[in-house]
Parts: structure tokens; C-alpha cells; sequence
């Protein structure tokens, strides 16, 4: 049987090795930081998709997450996503809002393609407005005129 305490440990571990609080854990993750709090306490266990995520995103082992067994991270994963010896805190806080502005310019462009999107079917849809219009203007000034 699994150990959700277990589970837990191994959790905070993964975070505190991957120098993250659990508000921006929770916030990589997209799950709220009491769900990591209660995860790494031992309350509730982490469901399969926060397990894929917490998986895929970090390159951690499944097996050592479940079981504590094998290495916690991918061995071809391991220098890129632990921090580098010799880079200080400044450089590290760098690495960090350059990750953050990264995101966030993806956020914008997905919103600026959206609204992108939203004004071109608005300009389409004037545009017929504008034609319709047109016709009812032109077939009202030959009606005044015959």
C-alpha cells in the first residue's frame, strides 16, 4: 500500500531541491498551494494529472515519487533542472523571473491572438453590415426617384 505521508515527504523534497515555494509550485502545477500543502502533510494524495505534470514538467521519477526508489530525477534531466554550482542567488533569481516573463509573454500572445481573433470576425461582420446597408440605401434612393 502507498503511504500518502510518504508521498508527502517526497514531495516537499522535490520542492525544496528544486528551490520553489509551494505558492509557485502550486502555481506551475495549476492546482492551489493548499492542495500542496495537504499533499506533502499527508491529507490527500496527489491526483494522476498532478502526478503527469508534476512528472513531465520537472523530469521526476514516477517510481521515486510512489515508491521513494531510484533517483528523483531523469538522468538526462538532472543538470538542467537542478541549479548550477557556483551560480548565486542574484543569477539564480534571474534564471527564475526570466522563466516567469517567459510565461507571461505566452499568456499575452494567447489573449493577443484571441482578441485578434475576436476583431477580425467583428471587422467581417461590419463589413456585411456596411454591403447590407449599402443595398438598402441604394434601393431606397431609386424608390424616392422613380
Amino acid at each position: 500500500m502507498v503511504d500518502k505521508q510518504e508521498i508527502g515527504n517526497r514531495f516537499k523534497e522535490i520542492r525544496n531541491e528544486l528551490n520553489i515555494s509551494q505558492k509557485d509550485f502550486a502555481a506551475k502545477l495549476e492546482v492551489k498551494q493548499q492542495t500542496i500543502s495537504q499533499i506533502e502533510t499527508g491529507i490527500i494524495s496527489p491526483s494522476l494529472e498532478l502526478l503527469d505534470k508534476i512528472t513531465s514538467k520537472y523530469c521526476i521519477q514516477l517510481s521515486y515519487i510512489i515508491y521513494g526508489e531510484g533517483p528523483m530525477l531523469k538522468k538526462e534531466t538532472q543538470a538542467q533542472v537542478l541549479p548550477v554550482p557556483g551560480i548565486n542567488s542574484n543569477e539564480l533569481a534571474l534564471l527564475k523571473s526570466k522563466d516567469n516573463l517567459i510565461e507571461e509573454k505566452d499568456k499575452i500572445i494567447k489573449m493577443l491572438e484571441k482578441e485578434v481573433t475576436r476583431l477580425e470576425a467583428e471587422n467581417e461582420f461590419l463589413k456585411q453590415s456596411d454591403q447590407d446597408s449599402k443595398y438598402s440605401t441604394k434601393a431606397l434612393f431609386t424608390k424616392l426617384n422613380k
